[in-house]
């Protein structure tokens, strides 16, 4: 039988085509990326890398420039980190670069690319926001999974490891739909193992309504082109959808034919969620925001059009205008620290409180936004007691005006409130007790989110932000909110307890 003998040529030739194509594929990666030698020379970097080093003030590097040269603040830790790659040819994670131009921090892959005549080792940067990586639409390595894979047995299970080991979702089908190909992020997301979906077409897990517009995004892909992100619905093991954004690219053998495509898949279940909550929030805003400015505005015309009014007439106006206006403006103040929240700005001013002061003054502006209601009250802080407590009084007032008008829209109008405040020098406890038609166990797991209005036989609307913002403030506090609700109609107690950290 005759042998089969490779030259060098060839081989030089096939880790240059390799190496090429590796390049290639790295510029469709939406995170930084460079690559250096084993002499930690630079060798290439993709646009996003560049964009990067221009926001940082750095120039763009030269062909065969030391590691040290193109990144001034690398120390000597990180360029032993590279040294450590080459002589093991690992792959190795470095838990975050803290650059001096940008304060933002990096987690790092640095993966070894070994060939018969090369060694490379490639650098990911991968933001530590989890917020910006469930904004980011990654655009992947365009492979040729194929042929690379025979080409470079040594290459393989570096190369198997760089794909299993991303983030998203990663997907590998044939010409004829079927799948040859998906990562641990792709099965967890679908929760298939790779056995159950190996061979089966892509179609079989997407959506009815949305197969059509895949084929046609599909079909629309020329030789060696990327789709834009589109959004597809697939279905996992237990049948539940599960939102996706996806990037198709094709996949070619050595000789320019198309032998299949590439996916990466992003999970967007919780982004589309939010957005729904959001949409659901801003029309209950409009709603809330309406129904008291109506209210004003019908007062205003009465004023104008009947000024000889009674003094008596005259009173009641003023106490429902009044009650509209205290109205709109805790809706206001409930946005503006869902505001200050998003953009890690919610603060709060600890100093010390005269306990009966705070709560006198609690009684009068709960008694003036809720003037028809049997209040309450319940202490044991009294005139003589002359007791302090460090705690942002302000925002303490809010969260029990908001427990007080909770406990108001969830009850019948001449069912009691009750209101407890008990002090103890290491620690305040507020209780808001109605007598409503109580919380069920499925609505208690979203009580404390944002948006999430839970319609009672008493109140249908709502924006679903006061239980949320008065969580942020008891927590900016270092304490706890717990709720209670027993049977049908015996109504649900909040409790709240602050730590006195004087």
């Amino acid at each position: 039988m005759p042998k089969t003998v490779t030259t060098n040529a060839d081989v030089r030739k096939t880790d240059e085509t390799f190496i090429h194509q590796f390049y290639q594929s790295f510029k469709l990666i939406s995170d930084p990326i460079f690559i250096v030698d084993n002499h930690l020379k630079f060798q290439f970097s993709n646009e996003t890398f560049l964009r990067l080093l221009h926001g940082w003030g750095l120039p763009s590097p030269r062909k065969n420039q030391y590691i040290g040269d193109m990144l001034p603040f690398l120390c000597e830790e990180r360029i032993s980190d590279y040294k450590e790659v080459i002589q093991s040819q690992e792959t190795l994670l470095v838990s975050s670069w803290i650059v001096p131009m940008d304060p933002t921090s990096y987690s790092v892959n640095l993966v070894p690319i070994i060939t018969n005549k090369r060694k490379l080792i490639t650098t990911i940067l991968k933001y530590q926001s989890t917020e910006a990586k469930t904004e980011k639409n990654m655009r992947y390595i365009e492979t040729k999974y194929e042929s690379m894979m025979k080409a470079l047995r040594e290459s393989e299970d570096r190369f198997r490891k760089l794909i299993t080991q991303m983030g998203e979702g990663v997907w590998l089908f044939d010409n004829s739909l079927r799948t040859v190909f998906i990562n641990k992020a792709l099965s967890k997301m679908l929760r298939y193992t790779e056995t159950e979906m190996i061979g089966k077409l892509i179609t079989d897990f997407i959506g009815p309504k949305l197969q059509e517009a895949f084929l046609q995004e599909l079909n629309s892909l020329d030789i060696d082109s990327t789709s834009n992100p589109i959004d597809i619905t697939f279905f996992n093991k237990s049948g539940v959808e599960v939102d996706t954004r996806l990037i198709l690219s094709t996949l070619t053998d050595p000789n320019s034919q198309k032998i299949g495509n590439f996916c990466v898949i992003s999970d967007i279940t919780q982004e589309k969620s939010l957005q729904k909550l959001q949409e659901r929030f801003i029309a209950t805003t409009a709603h809330e925001l309406r129904t008291p400015l109506t209210v004003i505005s019908g007062y205003i015309d009465v004023l104008q059009i009947s000024p000889d009014l009674s003094q008596e007439d005259l009173l009641v106006i003023v106490e429902k205008m009044s009650r509209n206006v205290n109205r709109l403006i805790r809706l206001v103040r409930n946005v503006h620290d869902l505001s200050s929240v998003r953009a890690n700005l919610f603060t709060i001013n600890r100093e010390e409180i005269n306990l009966f002061e705070f709560i006198n003054e609690l009684k009068d502006q709960i008694t003036i936004l809720f003037p028809k209601r049997n209040i309450f009250w319940d202490t044991n802080v009294f005139i003589d007691s002359n007791v302090t407590f460090n705690m942002d009084g302000e925002r303490i007032k809010q969260t029990v005006e908001n427990l007080a008008q909770n406990a108001v829209k969830n009850s019948p109008k001449d069912s009691p409130i009750n209101i407890r405040i008990n002090f103890h020098p290491t620690e305040l406890t507020i209780c808001v007790q109605d007598q409503g038609t109580g919380i069920s166990n499925d609505s208690m797991l979203q009580l404390f989110k944002p948006f999430a209005h839970i319609p009672t036989e008493y109140s249908q609307t709502g924006t679903g932000l006061g239980l949320y913002i008065i969580k942020v403030i008891v927590q900016a506090h270092e304490g706890t909110i717990e709720v209670v609700s027993g049977e049908e109609d015996t109504g649900c107690i909040f409790t709240i307890k602050l730590p006195n950290n004087a």
